[in-house]
């Protein structure tokens, strides 16, 4: 079989949030089909770390191994999950169960994205310390790879019919639009929707998105360019708006944001974007 090489050839899909574990999976199982590419799944057993009072004391042996038994049969949960739906299909899986108390699910979920084209994953919770919302953050920062973030709420099981390509002609869109290739290139429509650069950098060689449409369409990809007609609520909520009107079910955008002490700061755009998931979103840093 002849590969194309702007086809994703191995897909990781992060199930370390039991309650998003069956809408994640189908939208990596879904991916996967299309592109005929093999599937790992990974679940890291999260850290046994009860320590609920300011002054450090002494956790009973009996109480460390029931939070190690839950974790443990959540894990034999997910996995099961996995099986059971990636049996049902012709492709090829492979299941990573991660056992490491030494460090968090974060750090190996990132080890285990630099060997894949794309990583799928679920939104993480928008308020307060949440290991899943570290995760996302951490995998748009560190993997090098496209994340593809399921929204805790969505009507769409399969994505990348109509998709929205937000471009501002810097660095990070460039990335996102690259690696969205495969999907651009498989889609039915392509809207550009031209963000104003918040510096002059790009602006005078792609005005208005003209420059990245005509390379895109040497990839095939006929792409229509729109502007956001709404600006007063921001640049992500002009996106969302223009997520409706177009009936896009894929969003394709930059990861922008930098790390200060390990805390990741993302732009205004990105933070909304990611707190404001209506559709599934293809993000690259």
């Amino acid at each position: 079989m002849k590969v194309k090489t702007m086809d994703y050839r191995t897909i990781l899909v992060s199930l370390n949030n039991y309650d998003q574990t069956a809408k994640v999976l189908d939208h990596a199982v879904a991916i996967a089909k299309k592109y005929d590419a093999h599937l790992i799944g990974l679940h890291v057993l999260p850290k046994i770390n009860i320590q609920p009072f300011a002054v450090p004391v002494d956790i009973p042996q009996e109480v460390l191994e029931a939070q190690k038994k839950a974790f443990q049969e959540e894990a034999d949960r997910v996995k099961a999950h996995f099986n059971e739906v990636t049996g049902r299909e012709s492709i090829s899986t492979e299941w990573r169960g991660v056992v490491d108390q030494k460090t968090s699910i974060a750090t190996r979920t990132v080890e285990n994205a630099h060997y894949a084209d794309l990583i799928v994953t679920g939104q993480g919770k928008p308020e307060g310390p949440d290991e899943m919302a570290e995760l996302c953050e951490r995998l748009i920062m560190e993997a090098g790879r496209p994340i593809y973030l399921v929204p805790r709420e969505t009507k769409v099981n399969q994505a990348g019919d109509v998709i929205l390509l937000a471009w501002n002609a810097s660095r990070e869109s460039a990335r996102a639009a690259f690696d969205a290739l495969p999907f651009l290139h498989n889609s039915r429509q392509v809207n550009i929707v031209w963000i104003e650069p918040e510096d002059s950098a790009g602006q005078s060689l792609d005005l208005g998105g003209s420059e990245i449409a005509t390379t895109l369409a040497r990839h095939g990809v006929q792409a229509e360019i729109t502007w956001p007609t709404e600006k007063t609520g921001g640049i992500g909520l002009s996106l969302n708006e223009q997520v409706a009107r177009s009936g896009a079910d894929l969003v394709v955008m930059g990861g922008y944001g930098h790390s200060r002490f390990r805390e990741y700061i993302f732009g205004g755009a990105t933070r909304h974007m990611l707190a404001n998931m209506s559709v599934p979103i293809l993000i690259s840093h």
